[in-house]
């Protein structure tokens, strides 16, 4: 996942130690970075949803791509995200049964980018959801086991933790996943999504895959490892195909960018 830091923001660079007086005096910097959305609308959708899931960077998009299997499955929307030149986020929603949009957001790796919060805001305005929708956000990271000082020992790579709305509380969560420990904060397109969904008091929950030099990037082995972390995850328990152990094996060879195999 692309870490999405804002650029030169004041109170930013403050919390980090920096000092930040010329930005203190000339504000008007904000207006020289140019962002722009495009959108493709491919099919309407006039059905309230109920669940909505949005894989965040390629990692869980490429897991989601070769674990989602709906009888009906269509793509019904693509956003790009530009400051200023080539995409920086490009977002594909998938319509299934009617009730529930998968979201496949590709990320470029190394943008430090504005504008984020306008991506968020037209992703979350793009379907009509019922007042007991819930979010599902997969997305991941590479960590160091000094992050996790009190489970360091026992962490073994992949590893996942989980980071939800107040709303959420009332819902089953999956109890042997731990919540992100102090300091939990989280930053980029997933921090965005959450404080978005916590703001418009949406029942939301981000689950964060950990990872580490030991984990296979490049390898079909990919899946068998993110496989025991996220397979039983209530928000992909909609999406199962029947048989996953052969979406293990041959997901990879399956899945093309930007489309779920179907």
């Amino acid at each position: 996942m692309a870490v999405l830091f804002p650029k030169k923001v004041p109170a930013f660079s403050r919390a980090l130690g920096e000092v930040d007086d010329a930005f203190d005096e000339e504000p008007s910097f904000l207006n020289n970075i140019h962002t722009s959305l495009s959108f493709e609308e491919l099919q309407n959708v006039p059905e309230m949803i109920n669940n909505v899931i949005i894989g965040i960077g390629d990692i869980c998009c490429e897991f989601l791509t070769c674990h989602c299997q709906c009888a009906n499955m269509s793509k019904v929307k693509i956003i790009k995200f530009t400051p200023p030149e080539s995409p920086v986020v490009e977002c594909t929603a998938f319509l299934c049964e009617s009730s529930i949009i998968v979201w496949l957001c590709h990320t470029k790796e190394d943008d430090n980018v504005f504008g984020l919060s306008n991506l968020v805001e037209s992703l979350l305005s793009s379907f009509s959801v019922n007042e007991h929708c819930a979010f599902y956000i997969f997305s991941s990271e590479y960590s160091h086991r000094s992050q996790f000082p009190s489970f360091a020992p026992k962490l073994r790579s992949p590893f996942v933790r989980k980071l939800h709305t107040s709303r959420f509380e009332c819902r089953h969560v999956d109890q042997n996943i731990p919540m992100l420990e102090q300091p939990n904060v989280i930053s980029g397109f997933a921090g965005e999504l959450l404080s978005r969904l916590t703001y418009r008091r949406y029942a939301g929950c981000l689950y964060i895959l950990f990872y580490d030099a030991s984990f296979p990037l490049s390898n079909a082995a990919i899946f068998s490892a993110i496989g025991h972390c996220v397979i039983s995850l209530p928000g992909l328990k909609h999406l199962q195909p029947p048989d996953s152990s052969r979406f293990l094996e041959s997901g990879r060879a399956n899945m093309s960018h930007g489309q779920l195999y179907i």
